[in-house]
This record gives structure tokens, C-alpha cells and sequence, in this order.
């Protein structure tokens, strides 16, 4: 049993340095930072593609998900309501138009301020963790868009059901909508606590 732990004392005295290891600087002296215009000017243009140049695709993808949503939610909204399927509903129309400016000057204010966090971590740890900046946990995000599609498929077959449903609930859906984000972000602060 002692054998196992015997151990050459006079190699353990030594640094364990490797070969050469003089050669080098003890640290790095530059690091490839991210440029922060590159980044603004990339979400400016097409919002999410700042988010792919910082490495940072999940959320990219997602913000670029989102805008092509709210200009659906938009088109299919105006488009309805010049049929006359189901009631002129105005505040659902200026609800679902707010969020295409929200959503693109967010995008932007978030591209920059990722920006910053990865220039930090690349000087200080000289890498970006591997799970930095990412939106969901294993399929989340799989499972949210695959639920995005059957709705973008279900209101553009127009089933009556649905149209019903819209007429039933009227203006009440706005409200619904902005009481489920309020909960899905209190949810998400408490989570983070």
C-alpha cells in the first residue's frame, strides 16, 4: 500500500514548468476583441445578426424569430380586419405594431451591451464561457418554436373556431397578452433569485 503513494521527492521540489516555458510572455498582451459599431451596425441592419457576430446564434436567432412574428401578428391582424373577419380590433393592431420598434431598438441595446460582457470576459479569462448569452436550457427553444409554427399555421388556415374566439374575446385579448408577459417576467426575476 505504500508503494502507491511513494514518490520521488527531488521532481516534486522543482516548478513543474513545461519546456521551454521561458520562452513566452507569462501572459497574453492582446486579445481579439469584438467590435462593439460592428455589432450595433449588424443588429441595425438586420436585427439578431449582431447577436450571430458576437457568437451568441441562440439569441440571435431568437430576436430575429421574434420581429418576423410581430410582422405577422401585425399583417394578419390589419389583413382581418379589412375582410371583416371577426371585429375592427384597433388596440390589438397599435399592441401588436408597438412591438416591431420595441423589439428592433431592444435588439440593438442588447447586441452593444453583450458586446461589452464578452470584451470583459476576453480580457480577463481570455475566453467567452460556453453557455454565455444562451436564451433557454436544452430544448426550450426547440419546443417554443415548433409552438410558433402551428399558430402561424393555425391563423393562416382561418379555422372558425379561432375566428370565433377572436370575436368572443374582442379587446380582452390585449390585456391577456400584456398580464401573460408581466407574469412570464416576474416569473423569470424570481427565478434568477
Amino acid at each position: 500500500m505504500n508503494e502507491k503513494f511513494n514518490y520521488n521527492k527531488q521532481a516534486y521540489d522543482q516548478p513543474p514548468y513545461p519546456p521551454n516555458y521561458h520562452d513566452f510572455p507569462p501572459y497574453p498582451t492582446t486579445y481579439p476583441r469584438k467590435k462593439k459599431w460592428a455589432s450595433g451596425m449588424l443588429s441595425a441592419f438586420i436585427p439578431g445578426t449582431g447577436h450571430m457576430y458576437l457568437g451568441l446564434m441562440q439569441r440571435g436567432v431568437m430576436f430575429m424569430f421574434f420581429l418576423a412574428f410581430s410582422i405577422f401578428l401585425v399583417v394578419t391582424l390589419v389583413s382581418n380586419a379589412d375582410q371583416g373577419v371577426g371585429p375592427s380590433n384597433s388596440g390589438m393592431i397599435v399592441i401588436a405594431s408597438l412591438l416591431i420598434p420595441i423589439t428592433y431598438f431592444y435588439t440593438i441595446f442588447d447586441a452593444l451591451q453583450y458586446t461589452d460582457r464578452i470584451n470583459h470576459n476576453l480580457a480577463i479569462y481570455g475566453e467567452v464561457p460556453s453557455d454565455f448569452g444562451k436564451v433557454t436550457g436544452s430544448n426550450s427553444l426547440a419546443f417554443i418554436i415548433i409552438a410558433a409554427g402551428c399558430f402561424f399555421f393555425m391563423v393562416s388556415m382561418k379555422p372558425t373556431w379561432l375566428a370565433a374566439l377572436v370575436q368572443a374575446l374582442g379587446s380582452y385579448v390585449g390585456g391577456i397578452i400584456l398580464i401573460g408577459i408581466g407574469v412570464f417576467m416576474v416569473v423569470m426575476n424570481m427565478r434568477k433569485r
